[in-house]
């Protein structure tokens, strides 16, 4: 038997990106691996799993036996019964924007100045984005991961968001290393023209030109 789950990469970037903390919570845990993983990683002391559906719960808790981190892994069906502690990191992946715009709002009362939210939408990432800096975050790192397709997990902490425009919308990180991410940057590129042409909204139509022509002069 493994002595880890075996993560799929998107998973397993999550995991490695998290330095080492001592409460970590991972919202809409499904099977339990992550926190599995990042107690078993020594990033994490203390592990929540949180999930809102029984049934993933109860394959995390088999997991969570199996591997025999019963000590370290809390799993928890929400809406929370129970208070939980201060989180220095929270997980907030695999779920579409408003969703975890509602995750933020609903566990923001756990978190405290230093908290590291690492955060990857499936879709929206510019509106995360934007709505991450509305409420006080400043992006700190971001990276893209391929698994089957490309993936871009977010870490933030509180503070003054520097980047604005185009350069936030498309992520200022990923443009310090412009040839690393060259595959996404491209595959964003056509996304951009596709929509700055189909778009009915102004706004978001000027948004997708700005991201289309910026891009354009860097590719």
């Amino acid at each position: 038997m493994s002595t880890k789950p075996k993560l799929s990469k998107r998973l397993q970037c999550l995991v490695d990106m998290m330095p080492p903390l001592d409460v970590v919570a991972d919202i809409g845990c499904d099977h339990g691996y992550v926190p599995i993983s990042l107690v078993l990683s020594s990033k994490a002391k203390i592990a929540y799993g949180i999930d809102n559906k029984v049934e993933p719960l109860k394959v995390a808790k088999k997991n969570v036996h199996l591997f025999g981190c019963e000590e370290n892994v809390i799993l928890l069906n929400n809406p929370l019964k129970q208070p939980i502690k201060l989180l220095d990191g929270c997980i907030i992946a695999g779920v579409g924007k408003e969703s975890a715009v509602s995750i933020f709002h609903e566990f923001s009362p756990y978190f405290h100045e230093k908290t590291l939210l690492s955060i990857q939408v499936n879709a929206q990432i510019i509106e995360m984005r934007q709505f991450m800096k509305q409420q006080g975050y400043r992006l700190i790192n971001e990276k893209v991961v391929f698994d089957k397709m490309h993936y871009v997990i977010l870490h933030y902490q509180k503070g003054i968001e520097q980047a604005d425009g185009v350069e936030l919308w498309i992520g200022p990180h990923l443009l310090q290393q412009v040839s690393e991410h060259k595959d996404y940057l491209i595959e964003l590129k056509k996304t951009a023209e596709h929509f700055r042409s189909i778009a009915q909204d102004v706004s978001k139509q000027t948004v997708y030109a700005m991201i289309d022509d910026y891009l354009q002069g860097i590719l």
